[in-house]
């Protein structure tokens, strides 16, 4: 974030984390749209948005997705929801929800924006509420 303060660019997020792992570059950008958020750096929040926006797989659109309400981000979260809605991705979805690998708050964001996943929420945790 300072970085950003300083030279106003994203700095490149595989050099801060030391790894070329997109997982890892996707979750220091949640991070740093979060702290964006938090401090009203504006310009880095919607650069991190554009970014995770690019960023989306099966393994981190849940957790996106409850980022992007969580920090009123409406084209991440409707970049997230046009990636859910795709079939190829929706059964990696399935599949992400039927293993348990989404927390109860990514599911319960999921389930609300992403009406056909309800009925296998229910499936996997039957009357826990997700």
């Amino acid at each position: 974030m300072v970085n950003f303060i300083y030279a106003d660019e994203l700095p490149s997020i595989h050099e801060l984390a030391g790894s070329v792992s997109m997982w890892t570059s996707t979750l220091v950008l949640q991070h740093l749209l979060a702290a964006a958020d938090r401090y009203g750096l504006d310009r880095l929040r919607l650069l991190c948005e554009a970014k995770l926006c690019d960023e989306l797989t099966a393994e981190t659109v849940a957790a996106t997705l409850a980022l992007a309400e969580q920090h009123h981000c409406s084209e991440l979260k409707s970049a997230c929801l046009k990636f859910a809605a795709v079939r190829e991705n929706l059964g990696d979805l399935c599949k992400k929800i039927a293993s348990r690998s989404i927390n109860n708050y990514c599911q319960g964001a999921l389930a609300m924006q992403v009406p056909q996943l309800s009925p296998l929420l229910y499936s996997c945790y039957g009357d826990q509420r997700v």
